[in-house]
């Protein structure tokens, strides 16, 4: 979830970081104790860590090893292993690194969304709600533990499409899914924002909620929907091609959901498209991808369709 860093010199990133990381070791005081493995350092170990994409602390920590300019910036001759590293990580007050992540995402968001792809003006105020599950370790986390499944938590994350950064984060604990999550999202910095979310949070009643709210929904419909079509829009035979590369084949307004289904929520005037896609993930407003059988079906002339 990091922006592409290779038009960023060594340089500016410096020049922006190491502010960003003296002000949160001095004011966490996170040196206290701590002779040969400054703060400094450990915080920079774990940022070019995460801009490398390497599969593994490990593997970065042997690689930063051998460079001696990098050693020397860090004020660190003498290098540590990777058990010190370790140590190190699990036992320095988290409060540094939460500083400098929090005011990095603070000085990114002051910055112009800039993009260099064509379909920008689709992507703002357009973000991707998704979750990953972190395993904790069940002897140290045992509130991290549901029913027989792994100790761990689930991250909730909307992801700002422009901006190419975290917008908003959410920690749950593992029996919280993601249908759940949806449901109690906070809505309120949404309002005219387009949310695309995978099934794992289809729920006609959380969509309602969404929508009521001024957001719109990008998403694709479960295999057992029900839904009425109640206008046929005019699609050129072949169908039609997008600025985007797409083909829209069908073009629908339905009424999404059975008033026959006591705890279900029927909602009305959803448009529905069946793209063929030609490799890429974008579509055009007002369209949306769905599933691959029978009509591949999804968004509204409320929602954003995907």
């Amino acid at each position: 979830m990091l922006p592409d860093t290779a038009r960023l010199s060594a340089g500016r990133i410096r020049r922006l970081l190491d502010p960003l990381i003296l002000a949160a070791v001095a004011d966490t005081d996170a040196d206290r104790y701590r002779k040969c493995f400054p703060a400094f350092a450990h915080v920079w170990m774990l940022v070019l860590h995460a801009l490398s994409g390497n599969a593994s602390l490990r593997q970065s920590h042997a690689g930063q090893a051998g460079d001696r300019r990098l050693r020397d910036r860090l004020g660190m001759p003498g290098w540590i292993s990777y058990s010190q590293l370790a140590r190190s990580s699990t036992s320095r007050p988290a409060e540094c690194f939460e500083r400098v992540f929090s005011d990095l995402v603070r000085e990114a968001r002051k910055r112009p969304a800039r993009s260099p792809d064509p379909a920008y003006e689709l992507l703002r105020k357009t973000a991707a709600l998704d979750s990953a599950f972190f395993r904790l370790s069940a002897k140290m986390s045992p509130w991290g533990k549901h029913k027989g499944y792994a100790a761990g938590v689930r991250l909730q994350t909307t992801y700002d499409l422009a901006r190419a950064i975290p917008d908003s984060l959410r920690l749950t604990l593992s029996d919280e899914n993601d249908r759940k999550a949806l449901g109690g999202w906070d809505l309120s910095g949404l309002r005219g924002w387009t949310l695309i979310v995978d099934l794992g949070y289809y729920a006609h009643r959380h969509f309602a909620r969404l929508l009521d709210a001024g957001v719109s929904i990008i998403t694709r419909l479960q295999a057992q929907v029900f839904y009425v079509v109640v206008e046929s829009l005019s699609v050129p035979e072949g169908g039609q091609v997008t600025p985007e590369g797409d083909t829209v084949l069908k073009d629908e307004r339905i009424t999404l959901g059975s008033p026959n289904n006591r705890t279900g929520t029927v909602l009305p005037d959803i448009r529905c498209g069946a793209p063929s896609r030609k490799g890429g993930a974008k579509t055009p407003s007002g369209s949306s991808p769905t599933r691959p059988r029978k009509a591949r079906r999804t968004g509204s002339s409320r929602t954003a369709g995907t």
